[in-house]
């Protein structure tokens, strides 16, 4: 699966529009999850890590252009499809749908779905022509969890993610 989704990411995005900016990403990346079962909310974050990936820039205008990234942290692959808008100078707003692949371990549970939609919403400010500053954050729309158990009743795992890298662009 993670194979066919990079090589369809990679084929789609280098037939695309002349208009277009390839950039590579990489940067901080901590993820944490919300858990409610039996009237109870946990939270609970990783200690953090590294994450890279890569993005193409669509433009649609001066001001406009669509973003879709594959990006990559430890035991998942993130593929946000972003709007961004220049706010003019060097500052841009991100936001869109986001698509999340988790692929460890000990996400090998019954009724856990792996694959989640949610959204995206970042910042980037350019520092040159070719480097960005980039901050994201990411979260679920729907409940991993799906419970039959009884006495668990109503559950839900929600998870999160935040994001805060460099990018240069070729």
């Amino acid at each position: 699966m993670k194979s066919i989704l990079l090589t369809t990411f990679f084929a789609l995005f280098m037939t695309l529009s002349v208009h277009a900016q390839f950039a590579l990403e990489a940067g901080y990346n901590s993820n944490s999850a919300e858990v409610e079962a039996l009237g109870l909310t946990l939270s609970a974050s990783d200690e953090g890590g590294v994450y890279f990936g890569a993005s193409y820039d669509i433009a649609l205008g001066d001001k406009l252009a669509i973003q879709p990234a594959l990006l990559y942290s430890a035991d998942a692959f993130q593929v946000p499809v972003s709007v961004k808008l220049n706010l003019g100078g060097d500052f841009s707003l991100l936001a869109g749908p986001s698509l999340l692949l988790l692929s460890g371990e000990d996400t090998e549970t019954d009724g856990f779905n792996k694959n989640g939609l949610g959204y995206t919403t970042g910042i980037s400010y350019s520092v040159s022509d070719k480097i960005a500053l980039v901050v994201r954050f990411s979260g679920d729309f729907d409940n991993r969890f799906e419970s039959t158990d009884t006495i668990l009743g109503d559950s839900s795992v929600k998870y999160t993610q935040f994001k805060a890298g460099i990018s240069y662009q070729f």
